[in-house]
Order: structure tokens, then C-alpha cells, then sequence
């Protein structure tokens, strides 16, 4: 799944956190947004199958090459302004959001920022490419369990740019949950 994704799913998260545990010093809930952002992602990006994001740029003549830059672009420039309006939206909560959002993407700043570094010293990974998540250091532990399940039932459209439709379709289904949300509980 693309960052958008993530951040939109720490908004419920936070969400969650906000109404029920409200009552809990402060640190606690900042700790418990954390790990439950990166729990959160643990849970939903081995689904990121049946969407769009080959794990590398495709080249000039393989299918996707010319949607990748242009797609890829929207869905990390939309999460600023998801992050800003969740920030406003939940007042006094904002930092839950945010703390949640960092968790929800900190696997994937860890894992690219060791494929980055790795890359700059000259190294070769163990395998000649970086193709699934088990290949990414934190991905191979914290989505595993959630992995096997969703490589059994999900189908790998991750090649395929037509699968765009799907992550969007998540998209719209998670920011109708937060505005209902939102509408719903008072407390923000």
C-alpha cells in the first residue's frame, strides 16, 4: 500500500485511541500510537498485493512505465495535505495522528533508508533484486504472519496499473470512515 493509505488508517487508528483510551496519561497513548501505527502497517501492507506499486521503476517499454512516475507522485504529494487535515480535524489529538502516521510508515523508512544505504556502499543485496516485502529487513519480520495469509488470497496485481483503482477505491472507503467518524464521536 502507498504511504496515502497508511496515513489514512493511522487517522482511524489514532481515532480509536483517542475515544477509548483517552483517559491514559499522555505517554502511554503516545507509545501506544506508535506501536500500533507500525502494528497497523504490519496488518495492511501485505494486501498492498492487489494494488499497484511494482517494487522498482519499470523501464521504458514494460507495462506501467509511463503511470508509475505520475501515480506514485499524486499518492505521496495527497499524503501532506491527509496529514494536515487530520492534524486539524482532530485538535487537541493532532499529535496522536501524527505520532500514529509515524509509526504507520516508520517500517518503510527504516527498510528504504537500509536499501538506500546499502545501495550507496556499493553492496549487492543476497538476492539481485528487491521484489517482495521479505526481502526489506523490518518487512520480512513484522508482515510475515499477515503475509502468508494474504499471498493465499489476495491476487498480485502489483504489476499491473489498472490496480491503481483498487488503492483508490481503499482510499475513498477510509476517508468516508474518518469523516463519519468524525461526525460521530464528539470528543475531537
Amino acid at each position: 500500500m502507498q504511504g496515502f493509505t497508511h496515513i489514512l488508517i493511522a487517522g482511524i487508528v489514532a481515532g480509536l485511541i483517542a475515544v477509548y483510551w483517552a483517559s491514559l496519561p499522555w505517554l502511554l497513548l503516545l507509545i501506544a500510537a506508535f506501536g500500533l501505527g507500525i502494528l497497523s502497517h504490519g496488518i495492511v501492507d501485505p494486501f498492498g498485493r492487489a494494488t499497484y506499486h511494482p517494487p522498482d521503476r519499470p523501464r521504458e517499454k514494460e507495462r506501467g512505465a509511463r503511470f508509475w512516475l505520475p501515480y506514485h507522485v499524486f499518492m505521496y504529494s495527497a499524503m501532506v495535505p491527509a496529514i494536515i487535515g487530520l492534524i486539524i480535524a482532530f485538535r487537541s489529538y493532532g499529535w496522536l495522528v501524527l505520532t500514529t502516521g509515524i509509526g504507520a510508515m516508520f517500517p518503510d523508512i527504516i527498510d528504504l533508508g537500509y536499501r538506500s544505504y546499502i545501495k550507496l556502499r556499493g553492496k549487492t543485496p543476497k538476492r539481485k533484486t528487491w521484489s517482495t516485502s521479505t526481502e526489506m529487513t523490518f518487512h520480512k519480520y513484522l508482515c510475515w504472519p499477515v503475509e502468508q495469509v494474504a499471498n493465499r488470497i489476495v491476487p498480485d496485481l502489483t504489476h499491473d496499473p489498472r490496480a491503481a483503482a483498487v488503492e483508490i477505491a481503499i482510499d475513498i472507503v477510509l476517508i468516508i470512515q474518518l469523516i463519519l467518524w468524525l461526525h460521530i464521536f464528539p470528543i475531537f
